[in-house]
């Protein structure tokens, strides 16, 4: 999760596609510029704002650990990096986080999701190849 630096808001990272992007790479992207992590992209999750935004599964390529430092790329965006779990609102240092949610959805889709069990798997497709991808498909 991220902390947004205008509005202090939690939320997931989350972005516009570049021209010729696809939805996959827009997540990676948007998920390394916003926390520094790099991950593998799975299979959709939900969605928002009445579809217009895809919600990807998307898991760390490093092991995390309640030490771990976030370095995101987009100062501008984002205040803090952190780990939490949706359903306690505990981050993973034990601290519970009582900012409100930019989209509260966010919260109840990922509470569903934890609740299933979504996402604690460690099968992943191998990572993208997002590199070049403009030139491949210009729009």
């Amino acid at each position: 999760m991220t902390i947004g630096r205008f509005d202090g808001k939690l939320q997931l990272p989350a972005g516009g596609r570049e021209s010729g992007e696809s939805p996959q790479c827009t997540a990676r992207r948007e998920t390394l510029e916003e926390t520094g992590l790099v991950v593998r992209v799975g299979e959709p999750v939900g969605t928002q704002s009445r579809g217009r935004f895809v919600l990807f599964r998307c898991v760390p390529e490093q092991r995390l650990t309640r030490d771990t430092r976030f370095e995101p790329l987009d100062f501008l965006e984002v205040r803090e990096v952190l780990m939490l779990d949706p359903l306690t609102s505990l981050s993973a240092k034990g601290v519970r986080v009582a900012t409100p949610w930019r989209f509260p959805e966010d919260r109840d889709l990922l509470s569903a999701l934890f609740r299933r069990g979504v996402g604690r798997s460690t099968e992943m497709p191998a990572a993208l190849d997002c590199a070049g991808e403009a030139a491949r498909n210009p729009s």
